[in-house]
């Protein structure tokens, strides 16, 4: 090769490096622009002394195409992520590889490997992967876990019971029972008439309603808001049984009694064969009735949310859908009700007391130590009862046999 050839190829090598010093100057400028929202003047350096560490045309290249990644992912979490994280993971990300880029200073090399597990960041094609590392800059990654709805949870049946609290592990009270005779108008100076009223004593015993769970300590380190969440699920548990107990507990063992096994049937009595093309809204109308005409005041109706379908879809003749008053009580959706029956009650007889509300506690248990666990449990201690002599207060049946009993002709 000619002297005049061999020089023109050289000016032609050097405007190239030239050209790419000039594009990667213009990158950090961008992205130095892109990073004074969450970086400190010194960490904005370090990546300038990176840039300025290159030499040859092949190290600006591999310097540019990692500015070029670092840009895409700067500008990603700019408009997502929250600016601690941001901040926090270029911290990281100098303080793992401060060895890696001092080499890259010293020894000149074109490359230079970084532990991620962000595979689309990586000097000059080469990359270390570390499966347990934290990503240089994070991706856009949701703190929140996507919940399944739990339709049970959204219903409360402490919302229309008397709740109460107690310091004993048995509640007690007194109710009356039977009374003799009357009182009459009589004339002077003649014996009066004898009566008599009978009290007694009742009881119902708190009962522990509890679950639990053992949980790798690692998952608490690593997931954000784990530990609230994996509480919530055992607190949802122990609140859903709760639930369950209070409308349908059997009394046995160590169940509660429930408000349904102790409530009465419907009575069509007068009631009977007397509304023509009975329905729905007739049953519940009937059955409140019934709790009226002993005394209460019947406020709820709770159906199936099937059957409170059923409820607004109902029309007359016409075609237009009936909003008729129901005696009263006000239909409550409860997925704790099957459908085609219902509960019908002056809620305000029932009670619900607790020793000790829902509480959840971690603590270590048998080789937790060992396994690098940590254990969990939630558990709440309460009483339900209704007065034995109050039990008239609710009424549970089925629609179907309701509506049969009264519908006429």
């Amino acid at each position: 090769m000619k002297e005049e050839e061999k020089e023109l190829l050289a000016k032609v090598k050097e405007a190239a490096k030239e050209t790419a010093k000039e594009k990667v100057s213009e990158a950090m400028a961008d992205l130095e622009t892109k990073m004074k929202a969450f970086a400190s003047k010194e960490e904005v350096d370090a990546f300038k002394t990176l840039v300025d560490g290159a030499k040859t045309e092949e190290q600006f290249t591999s310097v540019k195409s990692a500015i070029d990644g670092i840009e895409k992912t700067v500008k990603s979490l700019t408009e997502s992520a929250p600016t601690k994280e941001k901040s926090d993971a270029i911290l990281d990300y100098l303080t793992k590889n401060k060895e890696s880029i001092t080499n890259f200073q010293k020894e000149k090399k074109s490359t230079f490997s970084i532990k991620t597990v962000n595979k689309d960041f990586s000097l000059g094609g080469s990359f270390e992967d570390d499966a347990s590392g934290i990503p240089f800059l994070p991706v856009d990654f949701k703190s929140d876990i996507a919940a399944t709805p739990d339709i049970r949870t959204q219903f409360n049946i402490l919302d229309y019971v008397t709740v109460g609290s107690t310091n004993e592990r048995t509640v007690s009270w007194i109710e009356e029972k039977s009374e003799t005779g009357a009182a009459l108008f009589i004339d002077e100076c003649v014996a009066k008439p004898e009566v008599s009223k009978e009290w007694t004593r009742n009881s119902a015993k708190v009962q522990k309603v509890a679950d639990f769970s053992k949980v790798c300590e690692e998952v608490l380190w690593y997931l954000p808001r784990m530990r609230q969440l994996i509480e919530q699920f055992l607190r949802k548990l122990v609140y859903v049984s709760m639930q369950e107990a209070i409308l349908n507990g059997d009394g046995i063992g160590n169940n509660l009694l429930g408000l349904i096994p102790q409530a009465t049937a419907f009575v069509a009595g007068a009631k009977a064969a007397s509304v023509e093309k009975a329905n729905f809204s007739d049953a519940i109308r009937a059955v409140a009735s019934q709790i009226k005409c002993l005394g209460y005041l019947p406020n709820c109706a709770f159906v199936n949310c099937d059957d409170m379908f059923h409820f607004e879809s109902i029309k007359d003749a016409n075609g237009q859908y009936l909003d008729a008053p129901l005696g009263g009580v006000t239909l409550i959706e409860c997925p704790f009700i099957p459908v085609g029956e219902f509960l019908v009650g002056d809620c305000k007889m029932a009670n619900v007391d607790f020793f000790q509300a829902i509480v959840s506690e971690w603590d270590r248990n048998d080789n937790d130590f060992r396994e690098n666990a940590i254990s969990v449990r939630s558990e709440a201690l309460l009483a339900c009862y209704i007065a034995s002599n109050n039990v008239g207060a609710f009424v549970t049946d089925t629609f179907a046999n309701v509506v049969t009993l009264i519908n006429k002709p």
